[in-house]
């Protein structure tokens, strides 16, 4: 796992600072961060570093963050952002200042009921949005359950998140918590929106009597007792709750997923319509509902609780007639219109078709990236159902937004890349070049993935990806330095030292670099640079020649490279007594210099 004190400070995207960690999980780790761009917090949710390299893992957790950024609700904890960098992969997340419900519960011990249900009810508007939006959360428990220091709850960490068009199974076993699994997730493995409302009536369970329906030395062993033993009343351990909310808990905790509410609306749906303030009544439901003729409709234990409470819905139904027309057209079946398929129609044919079944329709343009342009971004599905009294807001795509761009080359590469992240144009790559004709610091030139140059201006859509070169200066000029002076230039350019070989040389001083490669474009940070040190002249010692003939002399000069030149007249197989050499015998001259030979007499 990644070390926390590695991570604070990090910046990530250019635009997210670390700077303290909140929890962590099983998956990745959640920091508090600022989001320096828009000047806010935010959470921050690393993958643990084990997980980054697994496809599956890393292809999860953006899916997360991809679901969870479409769900629009007030008690659903928003995705802002996601993304992978180096090895990090990341989710930013609005920052929710205040306590998770388990730390309310470690404090009160035991909620009463009125404040279960407010709590409950704000949870099940957040998780009923995520249903409707085809997901299910997999890991509901008061940890995931944030109480804002403003009073607003929200659930949070779609970790275990799934589409839940089909049902869905672990594959690697369990995944959630023990104490919150339903009997099918323990048994079978497979989960769909029922298997968040057992949790729901778990957590209810916990909140009304301070500890869980279930207890075991091993996990395995509470995970035997929620497949195989009896779901507990609330009341049994808190005489204090009433009997309907009892009902409500074993309806929601019932073993078979069948017998459960289908999903958290309707379990939403039960809870508001229960009134705390009156007591609850206890007639018979055949007193009140036909249910026809048939005894066995009436035997199981959950049939006889879902008669319950459509006994306490029921009753003001049936003393006040005009009650039941009002909650049948705002909250009853009739407060909705089912959406037919509206594919392949025009907007205006859309807005006709419904405002016929009397939705309020509105037909507005934004860009969108994703649906090309006269497309509708949110079309709702087939099977939808919509409430009258809320405005269906048609949104026709205008497609990506395109930009004129003027030329980036020359500009600082801060004020390029803030002009183009301000247009959320994707930056695919950026690298940095040392360059003998552009500054430090400012762009070389900027291309489209297509290979199109817009270095000097063009037209960019928010679905393009730019290859953006910045110049890091001129690649230092070592001609001239000490060999030492050279290596620190490299160092502090940041770049290599490569090979380095000597030469004589003539015009530069031993020690002196004499000339350096590469020397020219492109090079980056990091390069090697080799360059060649003066030996200095190359030097020769003037012989001694004496006992020499002439002939043998001059050999002897020619093969140590000099240039010889005779001043004498004898001849050249004669053997003077003595021969003169200017310059004279032992001295230090240059390879190829002019040595003047002469004899006495």
């Amino acid at each position: 796992m990644r070390d926390a004190a590695s991570v604070i400070g990090m910046r990530i995207a250019d635009r997210y600072l670390i700077t303290e960690k909140i929890a962590s999980g099983g998956m990745a780790t959640v920091y508090k961060g600022k989001d320096i761009r828009l000047k806010r917090d935010v959470s921050i949710k690393i993958m643990h570093d084990h997980l980054v390299d697994d496809p599956k893992f890393t292809e999860k957790f953006i899916a997360e963050a991809q679901l969870a950024a479409g769900i629009s609700n007030a008690n659903i904890v928003n995705v802002f952002d996601q993304g992978r960098e180096n090895r990090i992969a990341y989710m930013v997340m609005e920052y929710v200042p205040g306590i998770t419900l388990r730390k309310l519960l470690r404090e009160k011990h035991v909620l009463t009921v009125k404040q279960t249900l407010e709590i409950i009810t704000c949870v099940l508007e957040g998780l009923s949005s995520a249903h409707k939006s085809g997901l299910i959360h997999r890991d509901i428990k008061p940890e995931n359950i944030l109480i804002g220091n403003n009073g607003q709850i929200k659930l949070g960490d779609f970790g275990l998140s799934r589409l839940a068009s089909n049902n869905t199974t672990t594959g690697t076993g369990l995944l959630g918590t023990i104490a919150y699994l339903s009997p099918e997730l323990i048994t079978r493995s497979e989960a769909d929106t029922r298997s968040d409302v057992y949790a729901i009536g778990i957590m209810l369970f916990e909140l009304l009597t301070g500890q869980q329906p279930f207890h075991g030395k091993q996990p395995m062993e509470v995970a035997h007792k929620h497949a195989n033993l009896p779901m507990p009343k609330p009341s049994a351990v808190n005489p204090g709750v009433p009997s309907v909310i009892d009902d409500i808990v074993l309806w929601a905790c019932s073993k078979n997923p069948e017998q459960r509410p289908s999903d958290a609306s309707v379990l939403l749906n039960a809870l508001k319509k229960i009134n705390l303030e009156n007591e609850y009544s206890t007639i018979d439901a055949t007193e009140i509902i036909d249910f026809g003729a048939s005894e066995n409709k009436l035997k199981t234990p959950q049939k006889k609780m879902i008669i319950k409470l459509l006994v306490v819905i029921a009753l003001p139904v049936v003393l006040v007639s005009s009650g039941f027309v009002s909650w049948y057209f705002i909250a009853g079946p009739g407060s909705t219109v089912e959406i037919t398929d509206l594919a392949g129609l025009t907007p205006e044919e859309i807005k006709e078709q419904l405002e016929k079944k009397g939705l309020t329709v509105t037909i507005s343009q934004k860009y969108d990236k994703s649906v090309p342009s006269g497309g509708i971004i949110n079309l709702p599905s087939a099977g939808t159902a919509w409430e009258r009294d809320k405005t269906l807001e048609l949104d026709i795509s205008l497609g990506p937004r395109v930009f004129d761009i003027k030329g980036l080359a020359g500009l600082p590469i801060s004020e390029a890349l803030s002009l183009l992240r301000d247009r959320d144009i994707k930056i695919y790559r950026q690298e940095e070049h040392f360059s003998g004709t552009v500054s430090s610091g400012l762009v070389i030139s900027v291309k489209k993935k297509s290979g199109d140059d817009i270095s000097h201006g063009g037209r960019v859509s928010e679905n393009d990806e730019l290859y953006i070169l910045s110049s890091l200066g001129a690649i230092p000029n070592l001609i001239g330095m000490p060999e030492e002076d050279a290596k620190e230039a490299l160092a502090n350019a940041g770049l290599a030292v490569g090979a380095i070989t000597q030469e004589y040389n003539d015009n530069y001083p031993k020690g002196r670099v004499i000339r350096q490669t590469p020397s020219g474009d492109p090079v980056t940070k990091g390069s090697a640079i080799n360059f060649v040190v003066s030996k200095g002249p190359d030097l020769v010692i003037v012989p001694n020649l004496t006992g020499k003939t002439l002939h043998d002399a001059v050999d002897a000069l020619t093969s140590l490279g000099f240039r010889v030149y005779l001043t004498t007249s004898i001849p050249l197989d004669a053997r003077p007594a003595k021969i003169i050499t200017t310059p004279s015998a032992g001295t230090a001259v240059k390879r190829g210099s002019r040595v003047t030979v002469t004899t006495p007499g």
